[in-house]
């Protein structure tokens, strides 16, 4: 009985009078989410991969996230929900700037033809999170040269990875965004494909509509990386052109939401930008002025190992924040390894060393956010954290049999790729 009553009496918060109803359209989307990766075309032991990652996401999505949304009285996802149901509503289209505009509208549409379901919204939404977590995969399959299917276990399954890629809300759809994004960036290095090209660009597309700032974070490493690449003078010229002046778009883009027009400007906006972060269970107020250049280079450092590697154990004392601090540990183990077996020659491979820019990039961006909130600090490093958690696989346990891969076997496919880059 208790079962059945679940979706009633773990979802008061939900804005929805009949929550059976609500909750049945959701396990009715999650059958259909199943239909459509049996006709996805993938190969088949990714299918299957894949259906059982989907079970575990649906589990997260119509299961745990009953407790967790009856813990918690108002969640963004509640406004996403019922916000486009108010039929004063206005939809005024996609616009770079107004992310949280953006996932109302994109809600909008899906009320013109589907049930105004709360959980067929957190199903859909967890769906293109697995999506997004997919293309990473299928992006390190580039670099690795075969198949690796625990790879994409370790990926779907990272705790954090897999509980806000489960959520209603910008999460999943800057997931999604930012996997294309890698995808495309992979494939382009790897072979040079045009098509890939088209990946990139629709992946920066979708993140920006999400957060603005996304923009020049992703798309700075391009042009470092270019910068330094042994390319033709022609392909190297314009794509450092194309990706300069993408990034300077962005970038106004960016200073004009934030009404950023000089240096001293940027620092005040760092500065009002991270304190507003620093209210809730998690938050701490931190204790240097931003707006002084000086004090912002020192405090530097550790923001952005709290950006990648916080919250420790205990610091956040709740379900969520004991499991952030433990998958932590694992990181920071992940990080001692790779430390230990680095190599220098693993940066001549293009692919390792953009990928390595990106988080930096990503953490330079996130870093004094994530120090004042250690609870937006996981949820935001979603953003990143399978290209971390990749890399650090890849550095750390890359000489173990466990991934029959040897540092020979690695410098191989390095070379493989330069060669591809090297050709026409």
């Amino acid at each position: 009985m208790f079962a059945l009553g679940a979706p009633v009496s773990l979802g008061e918060n939900i804005p929805q009078t009949d929550l059976m109803t609500d909750y049945a359209y959701g396990v009715v989307c999650a059958v259909a989410c199943y239909a459509a990766i049996l006709v996805c075309p993938v190969e088949s032991s990714d299918r299957i991969a894949l259906l059982v990652i989907w079970s575990i996401k649906v589990a997260v999505a119509l299961v745990f996230m009953l407790f967790y949304e009856d813990f918690y009285w108002f969640l963004d996802s509640y406004g996403y929900f019922a916000d486009p149901r108010v039929p004063s509503f206005s939809w005024e289209g996609f616009v770079i700037g107004r992310g949280t505009e953006n996932i109302h509208n994109l809600v909008w549409l899906y009320y013109r033809i589907f049930p105004e379901s709360f959980h067929a919204l957190k199903v859909l939404s967890s769906f293109v999170g697995l999506w997004g977590i997919y293309l990473f995969y299928r992006a390190a399959l580039v670099v690795l040269g075969r198949r690796e299917l625990r790879l994409l276990y370790i990926l779907a399954l990272f705790p954090s990875i897999l509980f806000w890629s489960s959520t209603l809300g910008k999460e999943p759809f800057a997931l999604l965004g930012i996997g294309l994004y890698v995808y495309g960036s992979v494939v382009w290095y790897a072979r040079g494909s045009l098509g890939a090209i088209a990946f990139l660009c629709l992946g920066v597309i979708i993140a920006v509509l999400v957060r603005s700032w996304l923009g020049p974070i992703l798309l700075a490493p391009i042009l470092i990386n270019y910068l330094f690449a042994r390319q033709g003078p022609i392909k190297k010229g314009i794509t450092v052109l194309v990706a300069a002046g993408a990034l300077a778009a962005t970038l106004l883009l960016v200073f004009e939401q934030f009404a950023i027009e000089a240096s001293q400007d940027l620092l005040q906006n760092i500065d009002a930008t991270s304190r507003q972060w620093s209210g809730g269970g998690s938050g701490e107020e931190l204790a240097v002025d931003l707006t002084q250049p000086l004090q912002l280079l020192a405090a530097l450092p550790f923001a952005m190992f709290t950006a990648l590697f916080r919250p420790f154990p205990g610091e956040i004392r709740n379900a969520l924040g004991t499991m952030a601090g433990l998958e932590n540990l694992v990181l920071l183990t992940l990080l001692a390894a790779a430390v230990i077996r680095f190599r220098f020659s693993e940066l001549k491979n293009p692919i390792i060393l953009w990928a390595a820019v990106l988080i930096v990039v990503w953490t330079l961006a996130y870093a004094f956010i994530s120090y004042q909130n250690l609870g937006t600090a996981v949820r935001f490093r979603l953003q990143i954290l399978p290209v971390l958690l990749a890399l650090l696989v890849y550095f750390a346990l890359g000489a173990s049999p466990k991934l029959n891969r040897s540092p020979d076997s690695r410098q191989r496919i390095a070379g493989r790729t330069r060669q591809n880059l090297a050709s026409p």
